[in-house]
């Protein structure tokens, strides 16, 4: 049984699951839609394996993708990105188009390269702190 460290508030019930039990329960959750991707948000504290879940589900998927909110917000504003995912990455993919998303933060400081989400995916993996976030709520299939 895995426990919580000390002073965290207490959560649960939870327990660990084999990957494949989370894909499947992540299938029934947000369904299989039509002519575009599932995406779903890694949401969590920081250092709390993140990034980690979302690699294992990239990997479990081989049609899937990654997109990272500290790529999307970087050089801007700690919590006031919301729009910049939505408009730049989540909208065009779900409408089932490939992404190449320049954030104002890697325009202005000439950062070379893109958020880049190939159309034809069958899973989009969002990952970061507030990946989960109400307001992209109509955006996310589902949240981890």
């Amino acid at each position: 049984m895995m426990s919580l460290p000390a002073g965290e508030p207490p959560a649960g019930p939870w327990r660990t699951a084999p990957l494949a039990e989370l894909l499947d329960v992540l299938e029934q959750v947000a369904g299989t839609p039509t002519g575009r991707p599932r995406v779903v948000a890694v949401d969590g504290r920081g250092a709390s394996g993140k990034s980690t879940l979302a690699e294992r589900l990239h990997r479990a998927v081989p049609a899937s993708a990654v997109v990272h909110t500290d790529d999307v917000a970087w050089h801007h504003s700690f919590f006031d990105w919301t729009d910049l995912l939505a408009g730049g990455v989540l909208e065009p993919v779900r409408r089932g188009e490939a992404v190449s998303y320049r954030p104002p933060g890697w325009v202005a400081r000439e950062r070379p390269g893109a958020v880049a989400v190939p159309a034809g995916l069958d899973l989009v993996v969002v990952e970061g702190v507030g990946a989960g976030r109400r307001e992209l709520e109509g955006l996310l299939d589902a949240v981890v």
